[in-house]
C-alpha cells in the first residue's frame, strides 16, 4: 500500500506536467490527438454465462446487459472535462468552447451501444452543448473496423492461432495453470462454488474455434476467471457497497487489482499474442496511423479512406483492440492504479502529433490516458489536483529518437507499417 501512495503522488506530479503547454517540453506543440477508448463502466455481458460460478445470486445492475451504466457515464463525463481542459491548455482546442466544424471527429463500434453512449457522454463534456455526436456504422453483426478477426477481414487460420497461443504459453498450459493456481484458489474461496464442482483448479482448458470459424477463444478457467475478476472490477468502478461488491469479500481498490491479474494474464496469452493481435486490430490502427499521417506528408502512408483530418480524432472500442494494439507494437504502459498494461473501463491510447516549430519535424508520442480505480468509482471531479493517470507508453524502436519518448513521424509510421498485417485491413467508409 505504501508503494502505491507514493506511486499516486508522483501520479499526479507527472500528469500535471504533462497537462502544461507543450512549450515547456522541448519547443514541440500538439497539432493533431488521434485516441483510441475503451467504453466506460458496463454490467457483465452476460448474467447467464457467469451465473453458475457463484454460490449466491449476483448482484443486480440497473441496465441491461453490456450497456454503459448511468455511473459510468458520469465517470466519463469527468475524464471529459479534463481531457478538454487538457487539450485547450496545449493549444489543439478552445474547449468548453464549441470547436469549429471539422476541428473534431469521433466514431464508435457498431456493435456495441455501449461505445456510442461513451463517446457522447465524453463529447457533452468536452464541449457542452454543442451537440457533438458519435458516428458508427450499420453493421448489425461485428464490426470489421473493430473485431476484425470476428468477420471475414482478420479471419485466422486456426491452426496458426493455436500454434501462437501455446508458442506464448512455452508449448503447454502447465505455465499458465501454475501461474494461475493461487489466484483462482482465492477466486473459489469468494464464489463458495468449490462445493458444487467449479473449482478453477479442476476444470479443463482448450483453444476453442468459435462457433462461425473465424475466430479462437481461451474455454475453461482461463476466460471464465477473466471475465469473473473483470465483473468484480466493474463492480467496484460502479461504486456498489462494500457488502454487495463480491458479496463482502473484497474489501479495497487493492483486492480487485489483485484479481484483475487473471484478466491480465489470459490477455497475455491470447489478446498480446501478436498472431492474434494482428488478425484482430490491424484495421483500426491502420486507421488510427492514416489519422496521424493526414497533413503531414508522411512517406509510405497513403491517407486516402482514412477518418476525416480533424485536429481531434476519437474511436471508442473496447479493451480488446487496445491489448491487440500494444501486442502488435510490443508497446507496454505503467499505471499506478493498475496492473502493467491495464485497459480500465474509460481508458485508452492517445496518439499525440507534436511540431517542432523551429524545424518543421514533426513526431509522434504515444500516450495511455485513465481514470484511476478510486476516481471512476466515485465520479471524482477530475483537476490538477486530483488528475487521471497519463503516462508515456514505450514503444520499441522510438527510444532516444526525441523528448519525452516522442517519436519521428516517419519512423513511427515504419514501426507501424511493419507491424499491420496488410490481409487483415479494408476499406472504411465514415458517413
Amino acid at each position: 500500500m505504501a508503494s502505491r501512495r507514493l506511486s499516486a503522488v508522483a501520479g499526479i506530479l507527472l500528469a500535471t506536467f504533462l497537462a502544461a503547454p507543450a512549450s515547456a517540453a522541448g519547443d514541440l506543440v500538439l497539432d493533431k490527438a488521434v485516441v483510441l477508448m475503451r467504453h466506460g463502466v458496463r454490467p457483465p455481458t452476460s448474467s447467464k454465462a457467469i451465473a453458475p460460478f457463484a454460490a449466491k445470486p449476483w448482484p443486480a445492475w440497473e441496465v441491461a446487459d453490456g450497456m454503459l451504466t448511468p455511473h459510468g457515464a458520469e465517470a466519463v463525463g469527468r475524464l471529459g472535462a479534463w481531457e478538454g481542459r487538457m487539450l485547450a491548455s496545449r493549444g489543439l482546442l478552445n474547449a468548453p468552447e464549441c470547436p469549429k466544424p471539422g476541428e473534431v471527429f469521433a466514431w464508435a463500434s457498431s456493435q456495441l451501444q455501449r461505445t456510442v453512449d461513451t463517446g457522447n457522454a465524453l463529447l457533452a463534456a468536452m464541449f457542452p452543448d454543442c451537440g457533438l455526436t458519435v458516428g458508427h456504422g450499420d453493421a448489425k453483426g461485428a464490426d470489421p473496423l473493430f473485431t476484425a478477426s470476428d468477420t471475414d477481414v482478420g479471419r485466422l487460420d486456426p491452426e496458426k492461432g493455436r500454434a501462437a497461443i501455446l508458442a506464448a504459453m512455452g508449448g503447454s498450459f502447465d505455465g499458465p495453470k501454475q501461474r494461475l493456481a493461487p489466484l483462482y484458489q482465492e477466486l473459489s474461496g469468494i464464489l463458495g462454488c468449490g462445493a458444487k464442482g467449479c473449482d478453477f483448479a479442476d476444470r479443463p482448458w482448450e483453444i476453442a474455434p468459435k462457433s462461425d470459424g473465424r475466430n479462437l477463444s481461451l474455454e475453461g478457467p482461463i476466460g471464465e476467471a477473466s471475465t469473473i475478476a473483470q465483473v468484480f472490477l466493474l463492480e467496484y468502478a460502479n461504486g456498489l457497497p462494500p457488502d454487495q461488491l463480491a458479496w463482502g469479500q473484497i474489501k479495497s481498490a487493492d483486492d480487485v487489482i489483485r484479481l484483475s491479474a487473471m484478466r491480465q494474464i489470459k490477455y497475455e496469452y491470447f489478446e498480446r499474442v501478436p498472431y492474434i493481435a494482428r488478425r484482430g486490430a490491424s484495421n483500426i490502427l491502420n486507421q488510427l496511423l492514416i489519422g496521424l499521417a493526414e497533413g503531414a506528408s508522411v512517406p509510405g502512408v497513403d491517407t486516402a479512406g482514412g477518418p476525416p483530418d480533424a485536429r481531434l480524432t476519437l474511436f471508442v472500442g473496447s479493451d480488446t483492440q487496445i491489448a491487440e494494439i500494444g501486442g502488435m507494437l510490443d508497446a507496454h504502459w505503467t499505471l499506478q492504479s493498475y496492473l502493467e498494461d491495464e485497459t480500465p473501463p474509460s481508458g485508452g491510447l492517445v496518439f499525440e502529433r507534436l511540431l517542432d516549430k523551429a524545424t518543421g519535424q514533426r513526431f509522434v508520442r504515444v500516450k495511455f490516458l485513465t481514470p484511476r480505480l478510486d476516481q471512476i468509482r466515485s465520479a471524482a471531479a477530475l483537476d490538477d489536483a486530483n488528475p487521471p493517470e497519463y503516462v508515456t507508453v514505450g514503444l520499441p524502436g522510438c527510444e532516444g529518437k526525441g523528448p519525452d519518448g516522442a517519436c519521428p513521424i516517419d519512423t513511427f509510421a515504419k514501426i507501424v507499417t511493419t507491424a499491420i498485417d496488410p490481409t487483415a485491413v479494408a476499406p472504411q467508409t465514415y458517413r
